[in-house]
């Protein structure tokens, strides 16, 4: 079930224009929560005190809790809110304090970390705003860190038409239902280039490597993350697959990909190892490159994850493969057991 957080405020709103032209392309019902209707209880110390209560006694079915209970239930959140004064109508923040509940919503870890308890994979923000001067911090970046850090939602998707009350404005271009399918699946490329940068300098990639990063929007391209290598000059091409990437976390693909480029002169001694020890195409050769790789990727992951946890400001793990494998019982569906 998808939940379509409608935070709009007029009648004619042209983010909810966007919205309803989004939903009528997906197969996907949805259950919508207009924030407009509802009147939401005054947050104040007896407010708190009560919560306090019902969370501490783990009383979750409390009616308190129905709207939290509704998002961490949703498999998909689309959230329809216009751009004012650099972020968004108050009742969209009174839904996020509702919402926030420690036990349905997320957990915090022993060293007060939060860890996500929802459902979706996946949460879009459609946006629209009449002027060209659109800081994200306060209002799509607000939304996307409570989405990735609080409730362990590993997309983000950024929806939004931008200087629609400019004099001369061309509205029809700017609110073209074409371009909703663009903007939907190009990732934020400013927050990718900011991550690769981070990481080069938490690894000490620089100044050691000269690191050049190409971001690939060719959807026929297979692979989520690749490197190009000079080893004698020292330089690598970093492709990432921003159109159709098979992880959900591309924080996590930038550091793994990276590890690799830390451990490349382990990787060249080892495969000199195998190449001047094992004869050539020999089982032996292939069964020692196999294991080699095997290990060297498995060895790469874990480092990842530990540098995520450490540094991430997603630390959400993808699980892109694993959604795809059969379940235990699927695979032995049909099986007799041995009598």
């Amino acid at each position: 079930m998808t939940l379509f957080i409608n935070a709009c405020v007029r009648e004619k709103s042209r983010t909810k224009e966007l919205a309803d032209c989004l939903l009528s392309k997906s197969d996907h019902p949805y259950e919508e929560v207009r924030l407009d209707t509802i009147e939401f209880p005054f947050v104040n110390e007896s407010f708190l005190e009560k919560r306090d209560r019902l969370i501490q006694e783990k009383d979750f079915n409390n009616p308190l809790f129905d709207l939290a209970r509704q998002f961490a239930a949703a498999e998909d959140i689309i959230i329809a809110a216009p751009y004012w004064d650099l972020s968004f109508p108050a009742t969209l923040k009174q839904y996020f304090e509702q919402i926030n509940v420690v036990g349905i919503t997320f957990v915090y870890t022993p060293e007060g970390i939060p860890a996500g308890l929802c459902k979706a994979r996946s949460l879009t923000y459609i946006m629209t705003a009449g002027g060209n001067f659109v800081p994200e911090e306060f209002g799509p970046g607000y939304v996307r860190s409570l989405a990735q850090n609080f409730y362990g939602i590993p997309e983000f998707k950024l929806i939004k038409a931008i200087g629609l009350d400019v004099d001369g404005a061309d509205i029809d271009s700017i609110m073209n239902a074409d371009q909703i399918d663009c903007e939907e699946c190009i990732m934020d490329r400013e927050q990718i280039t900011a991550l690769f940068e981070k990481y080069c300098k938490k690894l000490r990639i620089v100044p050691a490597w000269d690191v050049k990063l190409e971001l690939v929007d060719d959807p026929s391209w297979p692979k989520t993350g690749d490197f190009k290598i000079d080893c004698d000059d020292r330089k690598a091409i970093f492709m990432l697959n921003i159109i159709n990437p098979k992880q959900e976390n591309m924080e996590e693909v930038i550091i793994h990909e990276l590890m690799h480029l830390k451990m490349y002169p382990l990787d060249q001694v080892t495969e000199s190892l195998i190449l001047s020890t094992f004869p050539e195409e020999s089982p032996a050769q292939d069964f020692a490159y196999r294991q080699f790789y095997t290990t060297l990727e498995q060895t790469v992951e874990e480092l990842a994850k530990c540098f995520l946890l450490e540094f991430g400001d997603n630390k959400t793990f993808s699980y892109g493969r694993c959604d795809k494998m059969k379940s235990f019982n699927d695979l032995y569906d049909g099986l007799n057991n041995i009598e």
